[in-house]
């Protein structure tokens, strides 16, 4: 058995979303020369495929494959027969995590495989740095041929018709854990909502579509809105535990709590702490068959409402996907 999780990934291009830019964003992940370094560790994707995991389902197209975490487990000294005995070695090691990306709905299957596996903050980092770098690659060709066309076309001129992909991957929420985890407050301080561009598709609330169309007015690269609940009485704690749920079910708002537990210490708590997470049998599953495991663990919670998607318009997006699968490196 495995842990799966599930997140929603948002990429935007200012008032563009992936899908007006899906052969960059499948670039980012299809192509395995791209890697990313941190310290002393580098990350990269391995294996990757784009396709159909219902032959007879346009809407079924995704991205699979892994984010492999190439690191050096070192080590100065061990203990034995009540000595420490110095012997420094190193190993090289790379653990994985597998993922399934669902291009129509925008959600992300998530597997860490071995200890150690790269996180969905690591895949989130990494996704962002690639489709960068394709949107780079990209912007540098376009702008040359329009400023063969055009002798006055400048780089201003191109930033009005393309923004930079900003890149968030938030975890997906559990009511129960939600609950759970706010039972462990005597008192919550103060509840933060990190704002996060929404896709074309999902309806967010009046007052998140409110705060992030007037971030960008401001050219904001960050928005939040902070509520205060003061150190004696705090915030409502059923009240919080709903503000929470809906807040966090579409995937897209990060949320960040403060208080203290009932022996009177500090307690925080994001999305990590109270993220959805299913079991799922990975035991002697092929690739192609832990696709198609996590595809259907993925749609038996939208179905029982765990997972919400907006409605999806079929008709229109099935000869975008389908454009994608035929041709996804043009």
């Amino acid at each position: 058995m495995a842990e799966i999780q599930f997140a929603n990934l948002s990429i935007r291009f200012g008032e563009k979303e992936l899908l007006d830019y899906k052969e960059l964003v499948a670039g980012a992940f299809l192509k395995d020369t791209y890697v990313r370094k941190y310290g002393r560790s580098s990350y990269h994707f391995f294996d990757t495929e784009i396709g159909l995991i219902d032959n007879d389902n346009p809407m079924s197209l995704a991205i699979w494959g892994r984010l492999v975490k190439e690191t050096t487990l070192e080590r100065e000294q061990y203990f034995e027969g009540g000595s420490l005995v110095h012997d420094k070695q190193s190993i090289e090691s790379a653990p994985t995590s597998f993922f399934v990306f669902f291009v129509a709905d925008h959600r992300l299957a998530f597997i860490p495989e071995t200890k150690f596996a790269p996180t969905l903050e690591n895949l989130e980092t990494t996704i962002r740095r690639f489709v960068i770098k394709e949107f780079d690659k990209w912007a540098k060709s376009t702008y040359k041929e329009k400023k063969e066309r055009d002798g006055s076309y400048t780089w201003k001129d191109f930033y009005k018709e393309h923004e930079t992909p900003s890149v968030a991957l938030v975890p997906l929420t559990a009511r129960e854990n939600i609950e759970a985890f706010v039972e462990r407050f005597s008192i919550i301080e103060s509840l933060t909502v990190y704002v996060v561009k929404r896709n074309q598709d999902m309806d967010g609330g009046a007052l998140f579509e409110a705060l992030v169309k007037k971030s960008e007015e401001l050219e904001a690269s960050s928005a939040r809105l902070v509520i205060n609940g003061g150190k004696d009485e705090g915030l409502d704690l059923e009240n919080t535990t709903e503000f929470v749920v809906e807040t966090t079910e579409g995937g897209y708002e990060r949320v960040a709590l403060r208080g203290v537990d009932h022996n009177g210490a500090t307690l925080k708590g994001t999305n990590d702490d109270f993220k959805l997470i299913s079991q799922i049998d990975t035991d002697d599953l092929s690739k192609i068959q832990l696709v198609k495991a996590a595809f259907l663990e993925y749609l038996e919670n939208k179905a029982a409402g765990l997972i919400k998607v907006s409605h999806r318009n079929e008709e229109h997006l099935t000869p975008i996907l389908l454009n994608l699968l035929e041709d996804p490196d043009e």
